[in-house]
């Protein structure tokens, strides 16, 4: 019975082995996360773009001027 558990448990890590082996991939980095492409970011200002963002999505509410929270 002891020798039964034994090779269960060798069975099952081997399956795990063999699945962690076979999720392992060698991606290139340049293929995933291409640089080439262009942001223009010349038109982009503080109170013309982010501010907007904020508050559309009420953050100023708690991290605005009147009430500053966590910065």
């Amino acid at each position: 019975m002891h020798h039964l558990k034994w090779r269960t448990a060798f069975l099952w890590l081997s399956l795990l082995n063999l699945g962690l082996l076979a999720s392992c991939a060698s991606d290139n980095e340049e293929d995933l996360y291409p640089t080439t492409g262009t942001c223009d970011t010349s038109a982009v200002t503080f109170s013309g773009t982010v501010t907007s963002i904020l508050e559309n999505r009420g953050c100023v509410g708690c991290h605005g001027v009147a009430a500053p929270s966590g910065g």
